[in-house]
Protein backbone atom coordinates (compact mmCIF):
# COMPACT_ATOMS: atom_id res chain seq x y z
CA UNK A 1 0.00 0.00 0.00
CA UNK A 2 1.68 3.65 -1.01
CA UNK A 3 1.98 6.22 1.27
CA UNK A 4 -0.66 8.31 -0.11
CA UNK A 5 -3.16 5.50 1.02
CA UNK A 6 -1.99 5.09 4.14
CA UNK A 7 -2.10 8.74 5.31
CA UNK A 8 -5.59 9.09 3.24
CA UNK A 9 -7.12 6.64 5.41
CA UNK A 10 -5.14 7.73 8.40
CA UNK A 11 -7.29 11.24 8.14
CA UNK A 12 -10.31 9.52 6.92
CA UNK A 13 -9.68 7.15 10.39
CA UNK A 14 -9.07 10.65 12.28
CA UNK A 15 -12.33 11.75 10.74
CA UNK A 16 -14.59 8.81 11.38
CA UNK A 17 -13.32 9.06 15.56
CA UNK A 18 -14.72 12.73 15.45
CA UNK A 19 -17.78 12.31 13.95
CA UNK A 20 -18.08 9.16 16.36
CA UNK A 21 -17.59 11.44 19.35
CA UNK A 22 -20.31 13.62 18.09
CA UNK A 23 -18.13 16.30 15.56
CA UNK A 24 -21.20 17.01 13.25
CA UNK A 25 -19.01 19.30 11.68
CA UNK A 26 -16.69 16.94 10.82
CA UNK A 27 -19.40 15.15 8.78
CA UNK A 28 -18.87 17.53 5.90
CA UNK A 29 -15.21 16.75 5.79
CA UNK A 30 -16.62 13.50 5.26
CA UNK A 31 -18.32 14.17 2.35
CA UNK A 32 -15.67 16.38 0.65
CA UNK A 33 -12.90 12.90 0.31
CA UNK A 34 -16.09 11.34 -1.97
CA UNK A 35 -15.57 14.66 -4.37
CA UNK A 36 -11.51 15.30 -3.73
CA UNK A 37 -9.92 14.21 -7.37
CA UNK A 38 -6.41 14.14 -4.88
CA UNK A 39 -7.86 11.19 -2.46
CA UNK A 40 -7.39 7.55 -3.87
CA UNK A 41 -10.67 6.23 -5.65
CA UNK A 42 -10.83 3.21 -2.65
CA UNK A 43 -10.19 5.79 -0.29
CA UNK A 44 -13.23 7.76 -1.87
CA UNK A 45 -15.11 5.12 -1.93
CA UNK A 46 -14.83 4.00 1.69
CA UNK A 47 -15.44 8.02 3.16
CA UNK A 48 -18.74 7.90 0.43
CA UNK A 49 -19.94 4.51 2.18
CA UNK A 50 -19.35 5.84 5.41
CA UNK A 51 -20.87 9.12 5.17
CA UNK A 52 -24.26 6.98 3.70
CA UNK A 53 -24.20 4.49 6.77
CA UNK A 54 -23.97 7.58 8.81
CA UNK A 55 -26.51 9.88 7.35
CA UNK A 56 -28.93 6.67 7.40
CA UNK A 57 -28.10 6.25 10.84
CA UNK A 58 -29.04 9.83 11.80
CA UNK A 59 -32.38 9.79 10.11
CA UNK A 60 -33.14 6.65 11.84
CA UNK A 61 -32.25 8.43 15.17
CA UNK A 62 -34.35 11.49 13.73
CA UNK A 63 -37.41 9.68 13.02
CA UNK A 64 -36.97 7.74 16.56
CA UNK A 65 -36.83 10.89 18.14
CA UNK A 66 -40.04 11.86 16.43
CA UNK A 67 -41.85 8.94 16.94
CA UNK A 68 -41.18 9.84 21.09
CA UNK A 69 -42.21 12.61 20.75
CA UNK A 70 -45.50 12.07 18.56
CA UNK A 71 -46.05 9.13 21.68
CA UNK A 72 -45.55 11.76 24.28
CA UNK A 73 -47.87 14.36 22.81
CA UNK A 74 -50.50 11.31 22.26
CA UNK A 75 -50.11 10.38 25.90
CA UNK A 76 -50.54 13.95 27.04
CA UNK A 77 -53.84 14.40 24.36
CA UNK A 78 -55.18 11.11 26.07
CA UNK A 79 -54.63 12.52 29.83
CA UNK A 80 -56.07 15.87 29.32
CA UNK A 81 -59.13 14.11 26.81
CA UNK A 82 -60.05 12.35 30.32
CA UNK A 83 -59.64 15.54 32.52
CA UNK A 84 -61.98 18.67 32.72
CA UNK A 85 -60.26 21.19 31.56
CA UNK A 86 -61.76 23.72 33.90
CA UNK A 87 -61.21 22.37 36.85
CA UNK A 88 -58.45 20.02 36.38
CA UNK A 89 -60.49 16.92 37.53
CA UNK A 90 -61.78 13.44 35.84
CA UNK A 91 -64.24 13.96 33.48
CA UNK A 92 -67.65 11.82 33.34
CA UNK A 93 -65.92 9.24 31.28
CA UNK A 94 -62.94 8.56 32.83
CA UNK A 95 -65.27 9.02 36.37
CA UNK A 96 -67.30 6.20 35.02
CA UNK A 97 -63.92 3.94 34.23
CA UNK A 98 -62.97 4.49 37.86
CA UNK A 99 -66.37 4.01 39.08
CA UNK A 100 -66.64 0.65 37.34
CA UNK A 101 -63.34 -0.53 38.67
CA UNK A 102 -64.74 0.48 42.16
CA UNK A 103 -67.68 -1.30 41.77
CA UNK A 104 -65.75 -4.63 40.41
CA UNK A 105 -63.32 -4.45 43.30
CA UNK A 106 -65.91 -3.79 45.90
CA UNK A 107 -68.00 -6.87 44.84
CA UNK A 108 -64.72 -8.96 45.18
CA UNK A 109 -63.38 -7.81 48.24
CA UNK A 110 -67.18 -7.31 49.80
CA UNK A 111 -65.95 -3.65 50.71
CA UNK A 112 -68.17 -0.52 51.25
CA UNK A 113 -68.72 1.83 48.44
CA UNK A 114 -70.58 4.96 48.27
CA UNK A 115 -71.18 7.52 45.37
CA UNK A 116 -72.18 11.03 45.76
CA UNK A 117 -73.42 13.35 43.22
CA UNK A 118 -73.24 17.29 44.27
CA UNK A 119 -75.34 19.68 42.07
CA UNK A 120 -75.12 23.51 42.80
CA UNK A 121 -78.47 25.31 43.26
CA UNK A 122 -79.07 28.00 41.22
CA UNK A 123 -75.98 28.14 39.49
CA UNK A 124 -78.02 29.62 36.33
CA UNK A 125 -78.88 32.36 37.75
CA UNK A 126 -74.72 33.28 38.31
CA UNK A 127 -74.57 32.11 34.70
CA UNK A 128 -77.34 34.43 33.71
CA UNK A 129 -76.36 37.77 35.67
CA UNK A 130 -72.46 37.56 35.41
CA UNK A 131 -72.25 35.81 32.72
CA UNK A 132 -70.32 32.76 31.39
CA UNK A 133 -66.75 33.47 32.79
CA UNK A 134 -68.53 34.27 36.19
CA UNK A 135 -69.57 30.43 36.21
CA UNK A 136 -66.61 29.19 35.00
CA UNK A 137 -65.07 31.14 37.57
CA UNK A 138 -67.83 29.53 40.19
CA UNK A 139 -66.91 26.44 39.37
CA UNK A 140 -63.09 26.02 39.54
CA UNK A 141 -63.79 27.88 43.25
CA UNK A 142 -66.18 25.04 44.04
CA UNK A 143 -63.86 22.41 42.95
CA UNK A 144 -61.38 23.52 45.00
CA UNK A 145 -63.49 23.60 48.00
CA UNK A 146 -64.69 19.98 46.99
CA UNK A 147 -61.19 18.59 47.26
CA UNK A 148 -60.97 19.73 50.60
CA UNK A 149 -64.01 18.66 52.28
CA UNK A 150 -63.43 15.24 50.58
CA UNK A 151 -59.53 14.62 51.11
CA UNK A 152 -57.96 11.44 50.27
CA UNK A 153 -60.61 8.79 50.97
CA UNK A 154 -62.61 10.74 48.43
CA UNK A 155 -62.35 10.42 44.49
CA UNK A 156 -63.40 13.71 43.04
CA UNK A 157 -64.91 14.16 39.50
CA UNK A 158 -66.99 16.97 37.12
CA UNK A 159 -69.64 15.22 35.28
CA UNK A 160 -70.33 18.32 33.17
CA UNK A 161 -72.19 21.48 34.23
CA UNK A 162 -72.65 22.43 37.74
CA UNK A 163 -72.82 18.75 38.80
CA UNK A 164 -70.00 16.78 40.14
CA UNK A 165 -69.32 13.62 41.97
CA UNK A 166 -67.37 11.72 44.36
CA UNK A 167 -66.81 7.88 45.32
CA UNK A 168 -65.94 7.50 48.61
CA UNK A 169 -64.02 3.61 48.43
CA UNK A 170 -64.12 1.19 51.87
CA UNK A 171 -65.31 4.25 54.36
CA UNK A 172 -67.73 3.80 56.68
CA UNK A 173 -71.79 5.20 56.02
CA UNK A 174 -71.49 7.95 58.84
CA UNK A 175 -68.07 8.89 57.51
CA UNK A 176 -69.54 9.63 54.26
CA UNK A 177 -72.64 11.39 55.75
CA UNK A 178 -70.61 13.69 57.41
CA UNK A 179 -67.98 14.99 54.53
CA UNK A 180 -71.58 15.02 52.50
CA UNK A 181 -73.03 17.84 55.33
CA UNK A 182 -69.41 18.85 55.06
CA UNK A 183 -69.47 19.75 51.64
CA UNK A 184 -72.83 21.65 51.75
CA UNK A 185 -71.16 23.80 54.44
CA UNK A 186 -68.18 24.59 52.44
CA UNK A 187 -70.67 25.63 49.48
CA UNK A 188 -73.14 27.80 51.72
CA UNK A 189 -70.14 30.47 52.03
CA UNK A 190 -69.75 33.19 49.41
CA UNK A 191 -67.46 33.20 46.88
CA UNK A 192 -65.19 36.13 45.94
CA UNK A 193 -65.33 36.26 42.21
CA UNK A 194 -63.78 38.99 40.04
CA UNK A 195 -67.13 40.71 39.47
CA UNK A 196 -68.55 40.56 43.27
CA UNK A 197 -69.67 37.71 45.94
CA UNK A 198 -71.77 35.07 44.91
CA UNK A 199 -74.00 33.28 47.18
CA UNK A 200 -74.77 29.25 46.33
CA UNK A 201 -75.80 25.80 47.98
CA UNK A 202 -75.70 22.62 46.99
CA UNK A 203 -78.32 19.73 46.83
CA UNK A 204 -76.56 16.31 47.44
CA UNK A 205 -77.37 12.91 46.95
CA UNK A 206 -75.69 9.45 48.33
CA UNK A 207 -76.04 6.00 47.69
CA UNK A 208 -74.56 2.73 49.25
CA UNK A 209 -73.42 -0.28 47.26
CA UNK A 210 -75.87 -3.19 48.27
CA UNK A 211 -76.56 -6.54 46.87
CA UNK A 212 -79.35 -5.04 44.55
CA UNK A 213 -77.42 -1.95 43.60
CA UNK A 214 -73.47 -3.06 42.76
CA UNK A 215 -73.45 -2.34 39.39
CA UNK A 216 -72.00 0.73 38.42
CA UNK A 217 -75.24 2.30 36.21
CA UNK A 218 -77.64 1.09 39.52
CA UNK A 219 -75.52 3.31 41.91
CA UNK A 220 -75.71 5.96 39.47
CA UNK A 221 -79.24 6.25 39.13
CA UNK A 222 -79.82 5.23 42.89
CA UNK A 223 -77.23 8.67 43.21
CA UNK A 224 -79.34 10.59 41.08
CA UNK A 225 -82.45 10.20 42.44
CA UNK A 226 -81.31 10.86 45.88
CA UNK A 227 -79.87 14.27 44.46
CA UNK A 228 -82.90 15.06 42.76
CA UNK A 229 -84.86 14.33 45.71
CA UNK A 230 -82.61 16.74 47.90
CA UNK A 231 -83.52 19.11 45.37
CA UNK A 232 -87.26 18.28 45.29
CA UNK A 233 -87.46 18.89 49.07
CA UNK A 234 -86.20 21.95 49.10
CA UNK A 235 -82.49 22.64 47.80
CA UNK A 236 -79.49 22.91 49.92
CA UNK A 237 -79.52 19.60 51.58
CA UNK A 238 -78.21 15.88 51.33
CA UNK A 239 -80.58 13.02 50.66
CA UNK A 240 -79.34 9.60 51.11
CA UNK A 241 -81.15 6.75 48.92
CA UNK A 242 -83.44 4.44 50.20
CA UNK A 243 -85.47 1.81 48.26
CA UNK A 244 -89.17 1.86 48.33
CA UNK A 245 -90.59 -0.88 50.73
CA UNK A 246 -93.43 -2.38 49.60
CA UNK A 247 -95.59 -4.38 52.32
CA UNK A 248 -95.90 -7.97 51.52
CA UNK A 249 -99.36 -9.40 49.93
CA UNK A 250 -101.39 -10.91 52.97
Amino acid sequence: MSEEYRAALRDLARIIKDVAWGDSERVRDLFRYTGDPSVPPLVAELAEQIGTIIVQKEVREFRLESLIEDLFATRKALALARRDPLTGLPNRAMFEELLGKACASALEHGTGLALMLVDLDKFKDVNDTLGHAAGDELLALCAARLRECVGEPGILGRLGGDEFAVLFVDQREDETLRAGEAILESLRRPFALKDGDVSVSASVGVAFRSPDASAPARLLKNADVAMYRAKAEGRNRLWRYRPLAFPNPS
